[in-house]
């Protein structure tokens, strides 16, 4: 059975979910405190920030996935120490990051032009 953290995927997928959610209750409670008034195209842009959250963080763990497998063929020889491995482990993290960043950025930008022109386009239907 595979104890990895990439192995357990319902968790994974818990922990996506939460943090999305706290973060769009972050930014509730911030948009609250400055008193902006609430509208039917928040309830849309809950489930939009969902979708490309836990799109973004799946991504994410993919990247790790592809990045960890080749790392292994590399090493399947190789017999490292405790520090090394803890070394490595940053540096397949940082190339995880590099393979998916385009693909976040891309999905977290159009998120945030919607999240900005959508309220304008409702203002402009008579």
């Amino acid at each position: 059975r595979d104890r990895s953290c990439l192995g357990a995927r319902p968790a994974l997928g818990g922990a996506a979910i939460g943090s999305v959610m706290l973060a769009t209750a972050a930014a509730f409670g911030v948009c609250a405190g400055a008193g902006v008034k609430y509208n039917e195209m928040v309830s849309v842009a809950l489930f939009v920030m969902l979708g490309v959250g836990v799109d973004d963080a799946f991504l994410f763990v993919r990247a790790l996935e592809d990045v960890l497998a080749a790392r292994q063929k590399e090493r399947q020889h190789e017999r490292a120490d405790a520090s090394s491995l803890e070394a490595s482990l940053e540096a397949d993290i940082g190339a995880a990051l590099a393979a998916a960043g385009p693909s976040i950025l891309l999905s977290s930008t159009t998120n945030a032009l919607l999240c900005h022109f959508g309220p304008l386009a409702s203002k402009t239907r008579p």
